[in-house]
């Protein structure tokens, strides 16, 4: 198979053998324990929040390491290779976890929670819910600056028994 660095650009070259050398030194030797053990270790995840990792779609400006999605998908790809479930970690928190925040954040939610989201020092989760799995049960309840859901989510994406999962929730009649 031919090579497509010549495609590549210096930096996403760098970016893709960083996460290469991180991936195949970190991670895929404890890829199976994490498996059996349902959790990616904490010392990892501070790693990949140190190396940039965690905030790829994060402007310099609040402390990302912000990248092209070249680079960016290159860098999952790698992390992938070694353990699919610390590429979810990574994904989820760059996509559904910091770009909500980017896209729709005000100038306060942005200086508030993308610096810690970008570091790895909070890390993002994203609660899926569907009909028959959490939907149903919760009621939105409107007040004069915020929303309260009272449900459950079926599918939460890297959470801990004491994350805080910010909502997008959307109500219909």
């Amino acid at each position: 198979m031919q090579s497509t660095d010549h495609f590549l650009s210096d930096e996403q070259r760098a970016i893709r053998d960083m996460a290469r050398e991180f991936a195949q030194n970190e991670i895929a030797p404890h890829a199976a324990q994490w498996e059996e053990d349902r959790w990616i270790a904490d010392a990892t995840v501070t790693q990949m929040g140190a190396l940039g990792l965690l905030g790829m779609t994060v402007p310099e400006q609040w402390g990302g390491s912000f990248s092209d999605y070249v680079a960016y998908s290159l860098a999952i790809e790698e992390i992938a290779a070694a353990d699919a479930s610390t590429a979810t970690l990574m994904s989820v928190h760059n996509s559904v976890g910091c770009g909500p925040v980017l896209a729709w954040g005000t100038e306060a939610q942005k200086n508030l929670y993308l610096h810690e989201l970008a570091s790895g020092n909070s890390i993002a989760c994203f609660c899926l819910t569907e009909p028959q799995a959490g939907s149903e049960d919760t009621i939105s309840k409107p007040a004069p600056s915020w929303s309260m859901a009272n449900g459950c989510s079926m599918a939460p994406n890297n959470s801990s028994p004491t994350a805080n999962a910010p909502s997008l929730p959307s109500c219909s009649p």
